[in-house]
């Protein structure tokens, strides 16, 4: 069994992540999907986040790429959420990852400053929404019985790119990495690309002046 230790963050409802924290007992490990954001936007110091997310769905695209799409939606029934507080209730968090060429691990050089992927991580609270957008290395891995592919982002770059309404930026520019599961899944896949598409349209890309 898996003991969680979860630290809640207290700035506005709206803007809060939880920093999860997972002891896992020997003989229990099991991938999840978790990603970990490490914020530069505070210029005296990095702070680090980090989200527990469902596991996601994919796609194939007309390209032959990978889109890998994930959401914590209002009312999540996730035990380590505060979402059942009504102040909570229209919070959303959007990931969508895809990557356009597959490294093979051991055979497939790689620097820093190399990218397979494109990144994004959206935070929408009601009718505000601010889009972080960048590119990262992902190595993906398919299940023995081909019905999952699990990942890791290595590392990945991004920046604000798209804001609506007036949406506090918790990020700033950021990196992010983290593992994921995802189950083939094009109608889950089409809805979250969609609603980022929503949002993009209606979005400027720099703040509103508050």
């Amino acid at each position: 069994m898996a003991r969680r230790i979860i630290v809640a963050f207290n700035p506005p409802l709206y803007c809060r992540l939880l920093i999860v924290l997972a002891v896992v007992a020997p003989g229990c490990a099991k991938v999840t999907t978790r990603f970990d954001v490490l914020s530069f936007k505070n210029s005296t110091g990095q702070e680090l986040y980090s989200e527990v997310f469902p596991n996601g769905g994919y796609a194939i695209t007309a390209h032959r790429n990978q889109v890998f799409t994930f959401e914590i939606a209002p009312h999540s029934s996730r035990g380590d959420s505060d979402l059942s507080n009504p102040n909570d209730a229209e919070y959303r968090q959007l990931v969508r990852v895809e990557v356009f060429w597959k490294p093979r691990p051991g055979a497939t050089y790689a620097d820093s400053s190399q990218t397979n992927a494109n990144i994004t991580y959206c935070l929408i609270t009601g009718k505000d929404s601010i889009t972080y957008e960048g590119a990262g290395f992902v190595y993906l891995k398919r299940s023995m019985d081909n019905k999952t592919i699990t990942g890791q982002i290595e590392s990945a770059t991004l920046v604000p790119a798209h804001f609506q309404g007036e949406p506090a930026d918790l990020f700033g520019p950021c990196h992010l990495k983290g593992n994921f599961v995802a189950r083939e899944d094009r109608v889950a896949v089409t809805a979250i690309e969609q609603r980022l598409s929503r949002l993009r349209n209606a979005a400027t890309t720099q703040p509103a002046i508050q």
